[in-house]
């Protein structure tokens, strides 16, 4: 990223049909303020899945309180990598970075800034930022006790070996010298950002936190049950192995994640008493986490992955009525 002027971000919040969620996050991107570099040009870009574009009305009224252009676009074709790609192409010719956000997060003050910041100190071409959970309904203790969605805290400069897309900056250059793309079979099931960090990392990226660049995640009650959990994990496991198959199908390397998942389950297993033990029911969680994650991971080299996101677009879709901001409960 460029020193002798301040930074020009695309900010790119990718949405479908969450009005509640979308209206917290452009309303932290208007709070941000800057400490540690100079205040960037930011244009914030809202990527509506949604054929009607139902998003338009609500970004054109928020956007009154940012101070950068605040743009809604259109992706009718459904798919998290689609949307994520039309991001992608979003990227001016003169932008510095693309930072990704998610429509159910709330970036702290001091996000962006750090972000920023960090990527300027370690030249680094990708930089993460934690993602902490809050809930929108009273939530079981063994869950909270466990933090279970959680990625971080972190501090700064730490090296990772994975990328996700809900809280990242990525260098501009390095997207134009590599051209990456998500990958479109990861549409219904997620683990696009798995398969595309993967990519970036083997030709030569390097993938660094930021401390302070947090976003607050707000979850709902169906995600804080057992079986979403182990659902995740399971399929978390099975789009990390489909995304390594991808780019090394060879019979070698798809041997190597059979017998580390199997690895994986049997070490679980032998853990879950003395988890249990130790931890209560956060800890037997974990231990069944770590189960279905080895599971995933051979269940992902036959195909066999859940289809995340044809759930959430159905269960989208037979909505009567979705809570503004100002309707639903507070993070506990």
């Amino acid at each position: 990223m460029t020193r002798d002027r301040p930074a020009r971000i695309a900010l790119c919040i990718p949405t479908f049909r969450r009005p509640g969620g979308l209206e917290r996050a452009l309303r932290g991107v208007a709070a941000q303020r800057f400490r540690r570099v100079p205040e960037p040009e930011v244009a914030v870009h809202v990527v509506d899945n949604d054929a009607g574009g139902p998003m338009k009305e609500l970004v054109e009224r928020l956007a009154r309180g940012l101070r950068g252009p605040v743009l809604h676009h259109c992706e009718p074709r459904r798919g998290i990598a689609t949307v994520r790609n039309r991001c992608l192409d979003l990227l001016g010719p003169d932008d510095d970075a693309l930072v990704f956000l998610d429509d159910d997060e709330v970036p702290r003050p001091d996000w962006l800034d750090a972000l920023i910041a960090v990527a300027g100190e370690t030249r680094a071409e990708i930089v993460q930022g934690p993602v902490l959970s809050h809930y929108v309904d009273p939530v079981p203790d063994w869950f909270v006790k466990g933090r279970f969605l959680q990625l971080g805290p972190f501090e700064d400069g730490r090296e990772l070996r994975f990328g996700y897309s809900g809280n990242v900056l990525i260098d501009a250059a390095a997207l134009r010298e590599i051209g990456p793309r998500f990958d479109e079979r990861f549409n219904a099931t997620g683990g696009e950002d798995q398969h595309f960090f993967i990519r970036m990392m083997r030709e030569g990226c390097r993938i660094v936190t930021a401390g302070d660049a947090v976003v607050d995640e707000w979850v709902p009650a169906t995600r804080t049950t057992l079986a979403s959990l182990l659902k995740r994990r399971a399929r978390v496991g099975a789009t990390l192995a489909l995304a390594e198959t991808i780019e090394d199908g060879g019979p070698r390397r798809r041997a190597r994640r059979a017998l580390r998942g199997a690895a994986g389950m049997a070490v679980a297993a032998l853990a879950l008493p003395v988890l249990a033990a130790l931890r209560g029911r956060a800890g037997g969680a974990e231990a069944l986490g770590r189960f279905a994650y080895g599971a995933g991971q051979i269940a992902g080299l036959t195909g066999r992955i859940h289809r995340e996101y044809d759930v959430i677009h159905a269960v989208a879709a037979e909505a009567v009525h979705v809570p503004r901001a100002d309707e639903e409960r507070r993070p506990t």
